[in-house]
């Protein structure tokens, strides 16, 4: 029970910032950053034991792909990034490591975006907490679409209907852990930074659309 209860005064420490952002500013900005990173460790450290359970749980499918991707790499039709999110163990780690380093971008890209709109209250650790709290809910999505690869039948991808159909639902999940991201981290800013709706879209987005422009130039 109490090993529940860590989990749960967790969440609901990442939830009560979420809906009440103004509670941030009554912290330390330093201090609200740790409490966050502690948040997000927890669960991390909890997705990666999920992760390798669930895994080697069906650990003649996961060898089966990998092995497949290993060839494709060994071949040249795909690339390393490729590899290294499809060939277990290297997908779980490269995915955790991903997942960081996108919240430690986005967070320092909308600090900078906040310096160029001239904003005065700006605080980057509290902006990178802002991003942990929301991204939280990215996180929370990936358990149910971990656990959803790995218990849908192979037959699954034999049949279109049954493949769009599994395929949406694990899209539903991690749309959904998008939109709260979204919402909420806007939310955060418009509170702790006074930020009015348009310009917290703005910062929001900024940070999403230069990846998609760099993604785009990339590919040309």
């Amino acid at each position: 029970m109490k090993f529940l209860k860590i989990y749960s005064d967790a969440f609901q420490q990442n939830w009560r910032y979420s809906i009440r952002p103004e509670t941030i500013l009554e912290i330390k900005p330093a201090i609200f950053l740790l409490r966050t990173l502690r948040i997000q460790g927890l669960y991390l450290i909890t997705y990666i034991v999920f992760n390798l359970l669930v895994s080697f749980a069906n650990w003649k499918k996961v060898q089966s792909f990998s092995s497949v991707m290993r060839t494709y790499y060994n071949e040249g039709k795909i690339s390393f990034s490729m590899f290294l999110f499809n060939v277990f163990p290297w997908n779980l780690f490269t995915l955790v490591f991903s997942f960081l380093l996108a919240m430690l971008i986005a967070g320092s890209l909308s600090h900078i975006f906040l310096w160029l709109l001239g904003e005065e209250r700006k605080s980057y650790f509290r902006i990178l907490g802002i991003t942990a709290i929301s991204n939280f809910y990215i996180l929370l999505s990936f358990f149910p679409i971990l656990l959803l690869f790995n218990i849908a039948p192979a037959s699954f991808r034999e049949d279109t209907f049954k493949l769009v159909f599994f395929l949406s639902l694990n899209g539903i999940f991690l749309l959904a852990g998008f939109l709260l991201q979204a919402i909420l981290f806007m939310k955060g800013l418009k509170s702790c930074f006074g930020l009015n709706t348009g310009k917290a879209v703005l910062t929001w987005s900024f940070p999403l659309a230069l990846f998609v422009f760099l993604i785009t130039i990339s590919l040309k």
